[in-house]
């Protein structure tokens, strides 16, 4: 099911199988993708997306506004299992009040009050840029059965935990404008792609150096000076619109004691011991990819620990115990906490941390069942946090 992934491996798999009506660019702006044009009522309260013409799903049946508008009502059933419905039920600061296809070539959205913001929440890639699918991918019982959507790959086979076999759609139009982030023109240069499921670092790194797999796509830090010891293995690397959080809850703990985690953290320490340095020091909200990335933006992530015990004896710290919640799935989340955790109780917080499956720590997130979680964060302009 589009828009349903548990982690960004997933989501890279089903960016190349399905499409939305837009996705993000390089920049964090939107671009249309299968919408031809998108038109904006005055009062800000409904979006009309027109169609591109041509496009076809993987079974052959055309794009329409009846596919679109099944996609959303599946999307936003109360009883269903999408994880990102709250980024348009009024949870967030957008309510998507109905979804109607006037006719086969356009899709009305109306929303209960105007929002800058949704295009990019429906842009967001961990929402899978909220891609179409058909509604033969749903089996006569009403569950998900198999993956028609409109983009340059077919799933061809899964086999859970084993491998994914990826098919290119010889019927694929893609977009006239050059790639540019997840929007634009795509092309499938192969015919095919076999995604070969490691869960263990060190299995894959061996597998790549003995040649056994062509591309693994984003190893340890750690393990960037061996690998590029190898002359026949080159690594590439860039700069990505997310932002490597500890998100910790506005109820619980106070305040105070919040600034103090703030200023216990040497994000610099972090930076140098998990990513060999090359990720950015930051404590904003706003990836420094981003064309909002400025000067205020790169302030705020001062290290005082004097401070932060001042502000504990301030609060009426006693030592309560405070929880972090991570996960063994990604090494560098674990690998946080743990450093976090050193840090917390050099200033007296009697930090703990909770280890979790990535899938229970997925649904622990998103409802809201941390004090404070190790999380990797996917920036749109809607989300609005309380941090102090």
């Amino acid at each position: 099911m589009p828009g349903n992934s548990p982690d960004v491996y997933t989501g890279a798999i089903l960016q190349n199988v399905y499409e939305g009506l837009v996705a993000w660019k390089s920049d964090g702006s939107v671009a249309p993708m299968l919408a031809d044009r998108i038109e904006i009522s005055p009062d800000g309260k409904i979006y009309t997306f027109t169609l591109r013409d041509g496009v076809i799903f993987h079974n052959g049946a055309p794009l329409t506004s009846k596919e679109v508008v099944w996609t959303w009502k599946r999307f936003l059933d109360p009883n269903g299992a999408w994880p990102c419905r709250g980024n348009f039920n009024g949870s967030n600061n957008i309510n998507v009040e109905s979804v109607e296809g006037p006719d086969d070539k356009h899709v009305v959205f109306k929303l209960q009050a105007p929002s800058g913001s949704f295009l990019s929440a429906m842009a967001r890639s961990d929402c899978d840029s909220t891609g179409i699918a058909h509604p033969d991918a749903v089996g006569p019982d009403g569950t998900w059965s198999q993956a028609i959507g409109t983009g340059p790959f077919k799933l061809k086979e899964w086999r859970k935990a084993q491998y994914i076999d990826l098919a290119r759609f010889d019927g694929y139009k893609p977009r006239n404008e050059a790639v540019d982030g997840l929007a634009g023109k795509k092309e499938a240069l192969l015919a095919g792609v076999h995604v070969n499921i490691i869960p263990n670092s060190q299995v894959a790194k061996a597998a790549l150096l003995s040649g056994q797999i062509d591309v693994w796509p984003e190893i340890e830090p750690s393990q960037v000076k061996e690998i590029e010891a190898n002359p026949s293995v080159k690594i590439t690397t860039s700069p990505v619109a997310s932002i490597y959080t500890l998100a910790l809850q506005t109820r619980d703990p106070d305040p105070r004691i919040r600034r103090a985690i703030s200023y216990a953290i040497d994000r610099k320490s972090l930076s140098d011991a998990l990513f060999e340095g090359r990720a950015i020091v930051s404590s904003s909200l706003i990836p420094a990819t981003s064309r909002f990335y400025g000067p205020i933006e790169k302030t705020g992530a001062e290290y005082d620990p004097d401070k932060a015990q001042q502000l504990l004896k301030e609060a009426g710290y006693h030592g309560q115990r405070i929880v972090i919640q991570t996960n063994r799935q990604i090494a560098y989340m674990s690998d946080t906490a743990i450093y976090v955790q050193s840090m917390l109780k050099a200033v007296g917080i009697n930090a703990d941390v909770e280890v979790l499956e990535f899938a229970t720590q997925f649904q622990h997130y998103y409802a809201g069942m941390y004090q404070m979680s190790i999380w990797n964060l996917t920036p749109y302009l809607a989300l609005l946090w309380q941090i102090f």
